[in-house]
């Protein structure tokens, strides 16, 4: 990793999750791009992307036209991560630059969150966004040696329970934008149950229970299902 991708990194991590923070990067020229998605992205273009966006305020990339939804679709595209996973580089040299990616996506996600809040029409760039994001956890996860004890199972088991809050906020999302998260939550759930202690994960089915029993909307109900069936393969039931 060179010295200046190193600085980006470090300043990444010192950043990330602070929505709208700004100025630690200075950028030359008065109007800056995001990477170009005509090509697979490195961590280089994450970052990269991450700075312009908290430093500039550009705005985040839709669906809506096919330039910005070109470059939303490089943001999400998991053959920049299968690509990182295939390199000859060192299991540590993959893992760094895999959680620097992360660190990146738990801060945009945060962003596209704040977004909807305040009226824009991102609802499905969110939802993908959080597909995305779990998907990018998972990959990380399995290259964990000690995932409980690994310093980003926090922010993975945050990430997590962001998503199963998601579930309910039927006002924000569609029927079937619920059913995908749904789905991709039941993905990821086996390899990051090992974060939560069986109170936690007692909590967590009870939750999704709940949530499921009330949801009307077939696809979202079956998903909820499907997702309720995962999380209770986890949990240790007692006799009465």
């Amino acid at each position: 990793m060179s010295k200046g991708l190193h600085n980006r990194v470090l300043a990444l991590t010192l950043q990330a999750g602070i929505s709208g923070l700004a100025g630690s990067v200075a950028f030359a020229g008065s109007s800056p791009e995001y990477p170009s998605p005509a090509a697979f992205w490195t961590v280089r273009q994450y970052t990269d992307f991450y700075f312009i966006h908290f430093n500039t305020h550009l705005a985040l990339p839709h669906l809506r036209n096919p330039e910005s939804r070109a470059l939303f679709e490089r943001l999400i595209d998991r053959s920049n991560i299968e690509r990182i996973a295939a390199t000859p580089a060192t299991h540590q040299e993959k893992q760094s630059e895999l959680r620097t990616i992360l660190a990146t996506m738990g801060s945009l996600r945060g962003s596209y969150n704040l977004a909807v809040m305040i009226g824009e029409p991102l609802q499905e760039e969110l939802t993908q966004i959080q597909v995305f994001h779990l998907y990018l956890i998972g990959i990380v996860a399995e290259l964990e040696e000690d995932l409980a004890h690994s310093r980003g199972s926090p922010a993975m088991k945050t990430a997590l329970l962001g998503v199963v809050r998601s579930l309910s906020e039927e006002n924000v999302y569609s029927a079937a934008q619920i059913a995908t998260l749904g789905d991709a939550a039941a993905r990821r759930y086996p390899i990051l149950s090992e974060l939560f202690s069986e109170g936690e994960r007692i909590e967590l089915r009870d939750q999704i229970a709940a949530l499921q029993a009330k949801q009307t909307e077939p696809r979202s109900s079956l998903a909820l299902a499907r997702l309720l069936a995962t999380v209770s393969g986890g949990v240790r039931t007692f006799a009465p």
